[in-house]
């Protein structure tokens, strides 16, 4: 170290400059060992954090006439709000897409998700089959279709969409819906063929009309597993809030129209399903 003077009235100073005895490479070693834990502490707390955050009660600010119909506070109240929202995302196209993740109960294998990417294709087909047999119905028949009473048709007939991105969106959300309901891990795997693929159309099919139509237990909604996913569907992407009226409601639409052609498709097929 050297020291310097300046004229006048000036204090002295002293100026550092690096040299040969610098600290030893155990003093480094100890601090870099200080520097990861300190790390690891940090990130066990954003862990901890977020894991309270998708589980924890909802915010006050969201108790209002949305969420007090909606009750998905009461729905998913303890629930792993975070792991719900995985659980309904479309497979994965890379087979270590979920590793990150060290905290989920349950990561997909690849296996499992290369045969939900095979079941996401049959949905494309069995739509197809769904909206030609809304094509050969008269206009009558689609007028009941359209109508929300037993009685009467309505003014209308129920038409396709007609915009493709519209289709996209609808199809990619029933095809959530199919990724969230786990009985489909038990198809055989050794299957295969032309047959198949004609057998999985239908039985996806099969599937979703049940899903469609399935009967709610004392007269809860909640009960069935399509308003259940749908409250899942109004859960944030991070688990940690709930969506408002304006970014949710399009799911219910999409969810009656699909609907409403899956049934078509089951009761008046226009061409037969052995499976169905």
């Amino acid at each position: 170290i050297a020291q310097s003077t300046t004229t006048g009235s000036l204090p002295p100073y002293k100026t550092g400059t690096p040299g040969a005895d610098d600290a030893p490479a155990t003093q480094q070693a100890l601090l870099a060992a200080a520097h990861d834990a300190e790390r690891g502490h940090l990130a066990s707390g954003l862990r901890a954090t977020a894991t309270a955050t998708a589980t924890g009660p909802v915010d006050m600010a969201f108790q209002t006439g949305w969420m007090r119909r909606t009750g998905w506070d009461l729905m998913f109240d303890g629930a792993r709000r975070d792991f719900l929202v995985k659980m309904s995302e479309l497979p994965a196209v890379s087979p270590d897409a979920w590793d990150a993740e060290d905290d989920m109960p349950y990561v997909s294998t690849p296996e499992d998700e290369a045969r939900l990417q095979r079941i996401m294709l049959v949905v494309d087909g069995v739509f197809d089959r769904c909206e030609d047999t809304i094509r050969s119905m008269d206009v009558s028949m689609r007028c009941w279709l359209r109508s929300l009473e037993p009685y009467r048709p309505y003014k209308a007939p129920f038409e396709l969409v007609s915009r493709q991105a519209t289709t996209y969106k609808y199809r990619r959300l029933v095809k959530r819906l199919l990724c969230f309901s786990s009985p489909l891990f038990l198809l055989d795997r050794s299957l295969a063929g032309d047959y198949f693929l004609n057998a999985l159309k239908d039985l996806t099919l099969r599937l979703l009309y049940f899903l469609m139509t399935e009967e709610f237990e004392d007269g809860q909604s909640k009960s069935t597993l399509l308003v259940y996913f749908s409250g899942v569907l109004g859960i944030t992407s991070d688990g940690s809030g709930f969506r408002r009226p304006g970014n949710y409601t399009a799911n219910l639409s999409a969810f009656i129209y699909c609907a409403r052609l899956v049934v078509i498709k089951v009761l008046l097929p226009r061409t037969s399903h052995n499976y169905v």
